[in-house]
């Protein structure tokens, strides 16, 4: 016996157990129909659905202890409130039609009916009460990560901030103000810049499963993977991209996922002076001294840069497959507009 272990290390236990349970709900609806027609069916094959019902509640059980495993390790997300939704709505329907099987002087699973009427106006009642502060999973789901925050189950560090910023909506930006003039965390000071940080971002960092954001310039260091191997990022630079880090008014993705950046040093526009190419995904930035000041110079594009596994750059790069190329066509000016010709 392997008990319900494998169950668990699917990673959508609930999912699969609510699935298998919407779907013996509709198998017995269309075949009970109004009553009648359940009647025509053999003896043995009503027992065998009077089996498959008995089982509801233990799926239902499961389903809620599965859930339950994840809100005390993770919290409630607007999916869990939802899954715990369905899971009290669809124990109306394994409870309802479970105790029906007992009341039997009125034809088999006479009370069926009963059940479907009442649990189709607990539904409408619930559905409509996901759109009040009452039952909202939104709501739910901010004051529950904010609550882990603030007890201090979820470190600084590791709380998305972002989440109640672009995710949380109306809740969720209410949080993050209140955030902003916490006081009473002994972490208060990093939670207040994190908080105001989110409030002015424009745009959502992707990339989360892997987020590693670094806590100081040491750290972001080591996320850059610098070429030629032994070349040294100059200190104005560091700085800079640190500021950028911090302020979040421009996504590198990779320098807050724990494989870093692929970057190279090289000198793009024949100044004597390295530029620095950063090679973020489909992203691939440049950044440039412009009077003596660093300053982000713009975007790379290539004719089938969108083709490029971040594998097949970093073998590039280790193998020294990279020049300067001087361009073949020059760029076209138009008032204050530059246009540069991409190759077909």
């Amino acid at each position: 016996m392997q008990g319900v272990s494998h169950l668990w290390k699917t990673g959508y236990a609930t999912a699969l157990m609510l699935s298998l349970l919407g779907l013996m709900v509709f198998l017995f609806n269309a075949a009970w129909q109004n009553g009648a027609d359940g009647l025509k069916l053999p003896a043995w094959l009503r027992i065998l659905v009077n089996l498959a019902l008995f089982s509801m509640p233990v799926f239902i059980a499961l389903s809620a202890y599965a859930m339950n495993l994840r809100v005390v390790q993770y919290g409630w997300t607007v999916e869990r409130v939802w899954a715990a939704i369905i899971i009290g709505l669809t124990s109306l329907y394994a409870v309802g039609y479970a105790i029906s099987v007992f009341f039997r002087s009125n034809g088999w699973m006479h009370h069926a009916s009963k059940v479907n009427v009442i649990a189709a106006w607990l539904i409408a009642l619930v559905l409509l009460l996901t759109h009040t502060p009452v039952l909202d999973p939104i709501r739910i789901s901010v004051d529950s990560q904010v609550q882990r925050l603030l007890t201090k189950v979820t470190p600084v560090q590791s709380f998305d901030f972002e989440y109640l910023r672009f995710q949380g909506g109306y809740y969720g930006n209410g949080a993050l103000n209140k955030l902003v003039i916490l006081r009473d965390h002994p972490q208060f000071s990093e939670i207040n810049q994190k908080a105001t940080q989110a409030l002015v971002a424009k745009y959502k960092t992707y990339g989360a499963t892997n987020h590693n954001e670094p806590e100081n310039q040491a750290d972001l260091v080591k996320l850059l993977h610098i070429y030629p191997s032994g070349s040294q990022v100059p200190a104005e630079l560091l700085t800079y991209l640190w500021g950028e880090t911090q302020s979040k008014s421009y996504w590198i993705n990779c320098l807050r996922i724990s494989s870093g950046c692929q970057a190279l040093l090289i000198d793009l526009n024949g100044d004597a002076e390295n530029e620095l190419v950063i090679f973020d995904g489909y992203n691939t930035v440049v950044f440039s001294q412009q009077d003596r000041q660093w300053k982000r110079a713009g975007h790379l594009r290539g004719r089938n840069w969108h083709q490029l596994e971040a594998a097949e750059v970093e073998k590039a790069l280790k193998a020294g497959s990279v020049a300067v190329v001087d361009s073949k066509w020059r760029e076209l000016k138009v008032l204050q507009d530059t246009y540069t010709l991409e190759p077909q």
